[in-house]
């Protein structure tokens, strides 16, 4: 994440004028809670998704207080490559995972919470098997 690629984003999405700069590394720190549920939804790994899924969408618009997704999605749209590259280097904080749990709980993807951990879906049904 430079300052460049901030400045761009801010002129392309006008949705991100209303974020505080702190709100930008949260983000980062967010997408590293959400990844395990996004991979999963995924076939190819190697690249982030264009677009998140709507269920961690709804999470991160909650997590960061917004009322609709379009700073979600600008966030996305533009550091997507830097997220998926740097993920591991980055370390959620103990705020981060109560936050991202509180409102990803509902929604069946919260982080923590597969006991034991598995890298597949364990319900019957699930076309992710």
């Amino acid at each position: 994440m430079d300052i460049k690629s901030t400045a761009e984003a801010l002129l392309k999405f006008p949705s991100l004028y209303k974020l505080g700069f702190h709100m930008i590394p949260r983000f980062f720190r967010l997408a590293q809670l959400a990844r395990p549920y996004v991979e999963s939804q995924m076939q190819d790994k190697r690249a982030p998704p264009t677009t998140l899924p709507p269920k961690i969408v709804k999470v991160f618009m909650g997590a960061m207080d917004q009322e609709d997704s379009s700073a979600i999605e600008a966030l996305w749209s533009t550091f997507r490559y830097s997220i998926w590259g740097v993920l591991s280097a980055i370390e959620a904080k103990e705020e981060d995972i109560t936050i991202y749990n509180k409102f990803s709980l509902t929604l069946g993807t919260s982080y923590r919470h597969l006991y034991p951990p598995v890298r597949s879906c364990q319900d019957a049904f699930c076309v992710n098997r």
